[in-house]
């Protein structure tokens, strides 16, 4: 079990460090997007700026949404495999529920952090990812 647990570790610290370039500063296949800059008329990159909270913030959702997916199935897997001992299915049922008030708090807090973003950076319109 634990060769187990260090190679899904390696996994996800894997995909983790390849994918925070590309969601967090906006840096694609094409290179960073493009934006107009007003004082000079020209384009440059874009980079920073207000959007970068919104796609840290949307980024941090995506992972702690992979991580209560294996917290579920691991939890699953403890309640299924426990062969009527009721130890392991009373571990394997508080994973299944704090795995699930976890991501609803998660998911509320992402919530008020957006509607907090649109009336301090956007004015009140909406943040579009």
């Amino acid at each position: 079990m634990p060769r187990l647990k260090k190679f899904v570790s390696r996994i996800i610290a894997s995909v983790v460090l390849m994918t925070i370039p590309m969601t967090v500063f906006g840096v694609g296949p094409d290179g960073p997007p493009r934006i107009d800059n007003p004082l000079t008329g020209d384009q440059t990159a874009a980079g920073g700026g207000p959007g970068l909270f919104p796609r840290f913030a949307l980024l941090l959702m995506q992972y702690l949404g992979v991580i209560f997916m294996a917290a579920i199935i691991y939890g699953g897997f403890l309640w299924i495999v426990s062969g009527g001992n009721s130890e392991r299915v009373d571990q394997g049922q508080k994973i299944l529920t704090w795995s699930t008030i976890g991501m609803i708090v998660v998911a509320f807090a992402y919530v008020i952090v957006k509607l907090v973003l649109s009336a301090i950076i956007a004015g009140g319109e909406p943040i579009s990812q």
